[in-house]
Order: structure tokens, then C-alpha cells, then sequence
């Protein structure tokens, strides 16, 4: 098993400990993220949490094929610690982005089309917490692609990655007064919370929106989660060590046969 299996292997065995499932849930008008190549999209996050969504998607990541075969640009308002992470997310920062000096829709768009995306992962409401309205860089990135639009994200009762279904792409740009663009993103919008409340979010009564009810035998709260990131923390403690070791010693007893 080389060191990339390995890894992938490895942060599989984590996401289980954790009573996540690695298939993604797909809607049934999509059999296989391989479609995305035919009907690329806006994914519109339902992002409930800021720690606990970043790491599992790093998880899945690394862990599952069909999300690695969707080939998605992850749009965030903040930046990412380690540039290896970054890269191999495809994450992209606003921030960075203001600071160069650039407009978004166009800098999004332009490197969606250079590294080929197949999906653009999008936060519409700015922060985790945000129950206000939504910002709209999602609807004018969508036009300008012309892609449709799906919502998808973690959802803390059932343990998947959830992709809903696919909405057209917003009227193409010129067709639409700026009173029309108005009234279509604020439509659109109370579609797709309507379409995001069938995810259910991390601690669900602290949740500004309302979301689907689900039978409450089963804890989506912090207590639940910390005690199984601290199991998986461990787990990647020991297969570190566990590499190191055996690092350290296959490099001793070579040096020894060859002395």
C-alpha cells in the first residue's frame, strides 16, 4: 500500500469511527458524481458549522472517490492554514482575492474554466451563523457560468454528504432588468432554503432556519461529536507514530546491513 492509499485508507477508518457513511447521498435525476462532467453546478452549502464542516470535508476528501471525481472549488470568506490543504482542496479565498484586487464572479469563474470544476462549492449566507439574507455571489457566479444550481451539505442526523436536486441556471445576463435580477435571486433564494432545510445542521436548536423534523434518538449536538473527534485524533496519533517508527527502524537496520 503506497503513502497516498494509505492516507485515503486511513481517514476512511475515521469517518466510520465518527458513524459517518462514506457514500454520498445523490438525488435520483444524478446516478454517479461522474455526471457532473455532463451537468456541472453551484453547490449552495447548508454550512452549520465552521470546524466541524471543514473537517469532514477534508475527510471525505481524502476519503471518498466520488467526491474527488466532482473535482469542486470550494469558495470561502476565510483563508486556509496550510497551503498543501489549500491545493489539494481546490480552495479558493475571497479575502485573497479582494486584496489583489479583483472582482470575485469574474476571479471565480476564471479559474473554474482554467483548472476545469466540475462543481463550485458556495456558502450563500457569508458566515455559518448568518440567518439573515443571503449574499448573491452564488446567483451572478451561476449566470455567468451558466450552470445550474444544487444545495447540498453535512447532514448531522443521518451522517452523509447530502447533494440535492438540480435547479436550472438563473435567465442568462441582459435578458433581466436590475429589478428582475432582484426578484429572481430573491425567488431563487426562498427556494433553495426551502430545498436546505431538508438538511439537517449541527445542533439543529441553535439553528437561525428551520429544518425538516427528524426523531430526536440520536444526538447531533457537540458532546456526541467531540468525544468521537478525540477517538479519531487518537487514531491518527498511533498511525503516525506508527509510520515513524517504522521509518526509524527500517532506516536503522538498512544502515546496519550495509555497514
Amino acid at each position: 500500500m503506497s503513502a497516498r492509499e494509505s492516507i485515503f485508507s486511513t481517514t476512511g477508518i475515521a469517518l466510520r469511527l465518527l458513524g459517518w457513511h462514506l457514500e454520498v447521498e445523490l438525488p435520483p435525476d444524478l446516478k454517479s458524481p461522474e455526471e457532473f462532467k455532463e451537468k456541472p453546478c453551484i453547490l449552495l452549502l447548508s454550512h452549520t458549522s465552521v470546524f466541524y464542516d471543514a473537517f469532514y470535508y477534508t475527510l471525505f476528501m481524502f476519503a471518498s472517490p466520488k467526491m474527488r471525481e466532482m473535482k469542486p472549488l470550494v469558495v470561502t470568506i476565510g483563508t486556509f492554514p496550510s497551503p498543501f490543504l489549500k491545493d489539494y482542496l481546490n480552495h479558493y479565498s475571497i479575502p485573497d482575492c479582494k486584496r489583489r484586487g479583483k472582482s470575485v464572479t469574474e476571479d471565480v469563474c476564471e479559474r473554474a474554466r482554467r483548472d476545469g470544476n466540475r462543481a463550485i462549492i458556495i456558502d450563500p449566507s457569508g458566515w455559518a451563523e448568518g440567518p439573515g439574507k443571503w449574499r448573491t455571489g452564488w446567483y451572478h457566479i451561476a449566470r455567468k457560468m451558466g450552470w445550474g444550481i444544487r444545495v447540498c451539505g453535512f447532514d448531522f442526523y443521518k451522517k452523509k454528504l447530502v447533494i440535492g436536486p438540480y435547479y436550472p441556471a438563473p435567465t442568462p445576463i441582459g435578458e433581466l432588468s436590475e429589478e428582475g435580477v432582484k426578484a429572481e435571486i430573491d425567488s431563487m433564494e426562498l427556494e433553495f432554503k426551502d430545498e436546505m432545510s431538508m438538511i439537517v445542521p449541527y445542533q439543529p436548536k441553535n439553528y437561525p432556519h428551520h429544518c425538516r423534523d427528524f426523531p430526536k434518538d440520536r444526538n447531533t449536538g457537540i458532546d456526541t461529536e467531540r468525544v468521537l473527534l478525540i477517538t479519531t485524533i487518537i487514531v491518527f496519533t498511533v498511525w503516525i507514530i506508527f509510520w515513524i517508527l517504522f521509518l526509524v527502524i527500517g532506516s536503522g537496520f538498512i544502515i546496519w546491513k550495509i555497514k
